[in-house]
């Protein structure tokens, strides 16, 4: 069995919890995922390489955009269906193609595809695989057929009075769980204004 993108699943059995029998590879799978996924939605970047297709507008310039800003690597180019050399361009920030011989990019419509690895690393850092474990470990917990938790509540009251509030996931709040929220909030900040379609 594959490991999820941000993490392996030995580093995951050693959260709390999480080494028992009851949570399946293939559901720790699923659920990594869809948490992956959600940081991802949300910081407008993968923190792993991700294959990437685009067919673009020749601009007859020297330089052609990619719709993602943070190229890794091109991996294939062709002009009108005729492969090109990809060692004969390169890659700025921002992700603009540029040839390295100067020549410019053929005018027209739809006539070139390039296909790239994109993603603001092809590592994730430190932080983001933390907060893409412990989402996932919640997850698990919260959906575990053993939980007590209903998903809709918000709040509960206890037999002296107490009320214990709970966060849940909203717009600033993708994940409902505020060290992980914190994170990935904070990566949207810092990558704000780069894009990532």
């Amino acid at each position: 069995m594959a490991d999820p993108d941000y993490f392996t699943l030995a580093e995951f059995r050693e959260l709390p919890d999480m080494g028992e029998a009851r949570f399946i590879d293939a559901r720790i799978e699923a659920v990594a995922a869809a948490a992956t996924a959600t940081i991802e939605r949300v910081v407008g970047a993968s923190f792993v390489a991700r294959s990437q297709t685009a067919t673009l507008d020749g601009t007859g310039g020297t330089t052609l955009p990619l719709p993602h800003a943070y190229v890794l690597s091109l991996t294939a180019l062709s002009f009108s269906g005729t492969t090109q050399t990809v060692g004969d361009f390169g890659v700025l920030p921002g992700g603009l193609v540029y040839a390295t011989s100067g020549a410019a990019f053929p005018s027209g419509s739809r006539n070139i595809v390039a296909t790239y690895a994109a993603g603001y690393s092809s590592t994730p850092p430190a932080d983001i695989k933390d907060a893409a474990m412990w989402a996932t470990r919640a997850r698990l917990l919260e959906t575990n057929s053993a939980s007590v938790m209903n998903d809709r509540r918000s709040s509960i009251t206890d037999a002296t009075g107490g009320t214990t509030t709970f966060v849940i996931p909203g717009e600033d709040r993708p994940f409902g769980y505020p060290l992980v929220d914190a994170v990935v909030l904070g990566w949207r900040s810092r990558l704000a204004g780069f894009g990532f379609a």
